[in-house]
């Protein structure tokens, strides 16, 4: 059974503190320390390991080169 949700609203991580969805890329689990929610400014804090980073790039560089690809014109 599809589910019925839209592909957005499953983004993102519900923030603890006043439940609005906080949306991050993978990327930003690469490069940054810590995220911030919009709403209420809860910082939290992104410790990913270094082997999960590495997988995290690689998925990131092969989305850009689909996304490329699929632009492409012959």
């Amino acid at each position: 059974m599809k589910n019925s949700k839209p592909k957005d609203e499953h983004n993102g991580l519900e923030c603890p503190t006043c439940r609005f969805k906080i949306k991050f890329t993978m990327m930003d689990l690469v490069m940054k320390k810590n995220i911030s929610c919009p709403s209420c400014q809860l910082s939290l804090n992104m410790d990913v390991p270094v082997d999960m980073k590495q997988h995290l790039q690689e998925i990131s560089l092969a989305e850009q080169m689909v996304r490329e690809s699929s632009s492409f014109s012959r």
